[in-house]
């Protein structure tokens, strides 16, 4: 299954769905690649044409990471929903029930987060939330801040920076 090449440029949301779902890469040569590094993937890939990596805010993902620790896919969808209901701004209503935004850094960096998130059922992870946000908005303004280093040249090459978010990289050795 491919899409068009071209980003519809008029409609700016258009737009950022090409790129979230990284509409300009090639599915082909992935299929590819997967299906010889995985025998599961490829006897399931042609059930599943479309699969993408998506291009998702390096924030939300690591903080979905943060709670994906000892948690099936059903749990680690409620905890990323209570961040956002509890934490996140509403941005519409559809069929009675309200979406949030991921929320900012700042708004889960204060003290208090841990003790709410602890209420929610976070456990453990409310901990690690709380600090890698507080080190975010401290830290994110340095130009060799370790998130960027992660993001642009992939974990292999930025282990040494597991232990500078120890937060993290708890969670990264266990």
């Amino acid at each position: 299954m491919e899409f068009s090449k071209t980003p519809a440029v008029i409609d700016p949301h258009l737009s950022e769905l090409h790129r979230y779902f990284a509409l300009e890469t090639s599915l082909m040569p992935l299929y590819e690649a997967w299906s010889a590094a995985d025998e599961r993937f490829a006897a399931v890939a042609p059930q599943f044409q479309g699969i993408r990596m998506l291009q998702q805010d390096f924030v939300e993902t690591l903080f979905s990471f943060i709670c994906s620790s000892n948690n099936n896919i059903q749990r680690i969808q409620q905890m990323v929903e209570k961040l956002c209901s509890n934490y996140g701004a509403a941005i519409c209503s559809l069929d009675g029930r309200t979406f949030y935004s991921f929320p900012s850094v700042d708004r889960l960096a204060g003290k208090e987060v841990d003790g709410e998130l602890r209420k929610l059922g976070f456990g453990y992870r409310a901990g690690f939330l709380q600090k890698s946000a507080e080190y975010i908005t401290k830290y994110a303004a340095f130009p060799h801040f370790p998130l960027v280093v992660c993001r642009y040249f992939g974990f292999e090459k930025s282990v040494i920076n597991r232990t500078t978010i120890k937060y993290v990289a708890i969670i990264l050795t266990e």
